[in-house]
């Protein structure tokens, strides 16, 4: 069947108006989008990252179905916004999508690059969840899992909690070998050297 321009045009600003749907709140607004998308920046730069979603979901429903760049960086805020809450569930998926609808080659770069973020994250997340459960053989694959992504800003918390894990599960000489390459790389971390001095009387 021959590629059809129009119809796949067509199913996308569908799929786009769908999606804005589903992420959108009830509800009309006196503000207007611009607003609104302003103010959720505003928020989500001074910490409030609750009222930032809460802005940026108005901003979508006072879009009233339209589809454009505008509202490709609402998304991408609100998607921060989900970021910062720890929600990296509603964060991924929102990327996935953007991924999905938006096709320049830099924004696909930067989708790609904070869903790494995001399942990087969503692993550590995980993993702290599991170690503190006491199931650390779990916890350890979760973080390798989210080191595996090669997301550079999870990087660092999770080779120290993978260390860490590797301290309670009582593989001592493998804690210190994992503490010693970390303070090389991060010589300012307190704590891991507090971690390692101490290992170095286990071994």
């Amino acid at each position: 069947m021959p590629f059809d321009m129009k119809r796949e045009n067509i199913i996308r600003v569908a799929a786009v108006a769908g999606f804005l749907a589903a992420v959108s709140v009830g509800g009309c607004s006196r503000m207007s989008t611009e607003e609104l998308r302003l103010s959720g920046i505003e928020q989500l730069e001074n910490g409030d990252y609750e009222a930032a979603s809460r802005s940026f979901a108005e901003a979508l429903e006072a879009c009233r179905g339209e589809v454009g760049e505008l509202q490709y960086d609402i998304l991408k805020y609100r998607a921060e916004a989900s970021f910062m809450l720890e929600d990296y569930e509603r964060a991924s998926e929102t990327w996935e999508k953007l991924m999905i609808l938006d096709e320049d080659p830099e924004n696909q770069m930067e989708y790609n690059k904070r869903l790494m973020a995001c399942n990087a994250a969503k692993a550590n997340l995980r993993g702290k969840e599991l170690m503190e459960e006491g199931d650390y053989e779990a916890a350890l694959s979760e973080f390798e899992k989210g080191l595996a992504t090669g997301d550079e800003s999870m990087s660092r918390v999770l080779r120290f909690n993978r260390a860490c894990c590797y301290e309670f599960m009582g593989e001592y000489e493998k804690a210190l070998e994992e503490f010693s390459s970390y303070i090389s790389e991060f010589p300012d971390d307190e704590a891991a050297f507090k971690e390692y001095n101490f290992l170095k009387t286990r071994v």
